[in-house]
């Protein structure tokens, strides 16, 4: 089967499961959004991360809204995103393939949870259901840029960079495929991301 790679390093492979053709690789991808200056500074050792965890689950605690005293900032610069865009392994029917699911990861996981293993593999229900998918690594996990992660790894960032990738898709920039249909699909805190973007973009296009 034969793919156009630009947008991505030119990695073409099976997916994990066997039932798709994927492509993979980093992409850029720059944002410029509002953000929150943060009054924390990251633990250095084990005893400070669970004195935090103490500190912000106690009853009546403040830890949040002092932490979030800092007021606001602006969260901007180019980062490197791990995507995987996968398809069908038929190619007669690459044509008619016009919707892609953009698949957000959950908060202690990566891209890989949706392509987990034959059987296991959300990427090969889609493709047998003729969707194309975009699953990818979060800022700050996995194979995709790792910035200051208190600073800069914030929500607003993460919704930041899916109204990007959203953009890529639409504009065949990721594979040279123009989609005219980006559905967001989240599992457990990707749910809660996917419901933020899908909100911020009412009254403009949606995803």
């Amino acid at each position: 089967m034969a793919f156009n790679t630009s947008g991505f390093n030119p990695v073409i492979h099976s997916s994990t499961g066997g039932g798709s053709t994927c492509i993979s690789g980093n992409v850029i991808v720059s944002i410029n959004t509002p953000g929150t200056k943060l009054l924390y500074e990251a633990p250095q050792d084990q005893v400070a991360v669970t004195e935090s965890f103490v500190e912000l689950f106690q009853i009546n605690s403040t830890f949040g809204a002092d932490a979030a005293a800092g007021g606001s900032s602006v969260i901007s610069g180019e980062y490197s995103i791990f995507v995987k865009l996968c398809f069908p392994n038929d190619p007669s029917g690459l044509d008619k393939i016009k919707t892609v699911q953009l698949l957000t990861h959950g908060a202690t996981l990566d891209y890989t949870y949706w392509d987990i293993s034959p059987n296991y593999s959300y990427i090969d229900v889609a493709s047998a259901a003729d969707y194309a998918t975009l699953s990818y690594d979060q800022l700050g996990v996995g194979n995709s840029d790792h910035p200051d992660p208190i600073q800069t790894v914030q929500a607003t960032s993460q919704v930041a960079v899916v109204h990007e990738l959203v953009a890529l898709l639409r504009n065949g920039k990721l594979g040279g495929y123009h989609f005219d249909n980006v559905v967001g699909v989240g599992h457990s805190a990707g749910s809660m991301l996917t419901q933020a973007i899908t909100h911020s973009t009412r009254g403009t296009s949606t995803p």
